[in-house]
């Protein structure tokens, strides 16, 4: 079993698990052991490198788990503080100020980048998730404990791991380390300085020196702005988007659109696009299947076939005519999309092109729904595809 299986795997098992601690739980205590378990056992099983440590003291006060970078406090479900789905709700809004200043006091007394932690609030039937990224605090909508917010829990414990270093594009692409491939730093999108990249990365500098006389060959007028105003080692077209473990790739010089979810590996190798190709960054698997889903889908074909048929077909301009909704782990249809494209993926990969067709069916039938498609609509449009 690999990694993205046992994540998917535990999830669904620690999920129900939870919501059955909630249901019977006494105190927060109740809630706070039995979760913790849970992910010590996640951990155990998955090999990484974390140790849970409770009731941390900062600040004066008592963070309830920390692991590595990943930051939770407890909430008893049947009292007052607990959370609900109501953001605005008292206990909801409380939990969130008091991760909120966790963020700070840790940046202020052990001098931790905000972007390094992942915040979560629990009380066993609702999770919110609070970040810290571009200087300022992300909140996602308070959602109920289920196999696809786990997930998310999850993979924050695999991503930050024990140095509390974030697998984010945005990291990877920051500093130039053991974890990262790029020695490009995404907010000036120029070379990590010279005198930086000597001083933290001496012997990734002096390798790069090697080859400084080829590296001012290069024609291209855009790198040659960059060489002359930053390091010699500059990239072009390389940002945070970069390195997304997680991407939706699709054929830029093509007749049809048709795009497929790439995954990490196993081993976390990210997988880097050609020019030819097309490519949108995800945060995890269940966006990724979604928005493929929808780029797949037989309406978002039909739109991009109609006004688009040079060598950039399908560039990046087509997000600028595609109107797909942000993901959103507790929409129904959003999930369905997700998981009919995994689906479709396994048994393409299978060879099971039956099943494939049918599948792409259901995605055209709940693709239309997303829109406001008729399935008067839906026929027309994938009539004149296949006369296309």
């Amino acid at each position: 079993m690999n990694l993205e299986q046992l994540i998917e795997k535990h999830a669904r098992i620690m999920a129900e698990k939870m919501l059955e601690i909630a249901a019977s739980a006494q105190s927060e205590e109740d809630v706070r052991h039995a979760v913790n378990t849970f992910i010590d056992e996640f951990i155990t099983k998955a090999k990484l490198k974390i140790r849970g440590r409770h009731e941390y003291g900062l600040a004066g006060g008592q963070l309830d788990s920390k692991y590595g970078g990943v930051i939770i406090e407890y909430k008893y479900p049947h009292g007052p503080d607990r959370i609900t789905e109501d953001a605005e709700a008292p206990g909801t809004r409380k939990v969130v100020e008091q991760i909120q200043k966790r963020f700070r006091d840790f940046q202020k007394q052990e001098d931790i980048d905000p972007s390094r932690i992942f915040g979560v609030g629990c009380d066993g039937d609702t999770l919110i998730f609070v970040r810290h990224r571009g200087g300022k605090f992300e909140l996602e909508p308070p959602q109920p404990v289920t196999a696809h917010t786990v997930e998310r829990l999850l993979r924050a414990l695999v991503s930050l791991g024990a140095k509390g270093m974030s697998f984010t594009p945005e990291h990877l692409a920051t500093t130039f380390g053991a974890d990262n491939n790029l020695a490009q730093a995404p907010d000036t999108r120029t070379g990590i300085p010279e005198a930086q990249m000597k001083q933290k990365y001496p012997k990734t500098f002096a390798y790069l020196k090697r080859f400084e006389p080829q590296l001012r060959q290069r024609r291209s007028s855009s790198l040659r702005r960059l060489m002359e105003t930053g390091a010699f080692y500059s990239m072009f077209a390389v940002g945070p988007y970069t390195l997304a473990p997680w991407k939706v790739v699709w054929n830029r010089i093509d007749t049809k659109l048709q795009g497929v979810v790439v995954a990490p590996g196993d081993d976390g190798t990210i997988t880097l696009c050609q020019e030819t190709h097309t490519f949108a960054p995800m945060g995890a698997r269940e966006e990724a299947h979604y928005f493929g889903a929808a780029l797949n889908s037989a309406p978002a074909d039909l739109l991009v076939r109609s006004y688009s048929v040079s060598k950039g077909f399908a560039s990046a301009h087509v997000m600028e005519m595609l109107a797909i909704p942000k993901f959103n782990s507790i929409n129904e249809l959003h999930q369905m999309l997700s998981s009919l494209s995994h689906r479709c993926h396994e048994a393409a990969a299978q060879g099971d092109s039956d099943t494939v067709v049918a599948l792409e069916a259901e995605i055209d039938r709940a693709a239309a729904q997303l829109w406001g498609i008729t399935d008067d609509e839906l026929k027309a449009i994938q009539d004149a595809l296949g006369e296309m």
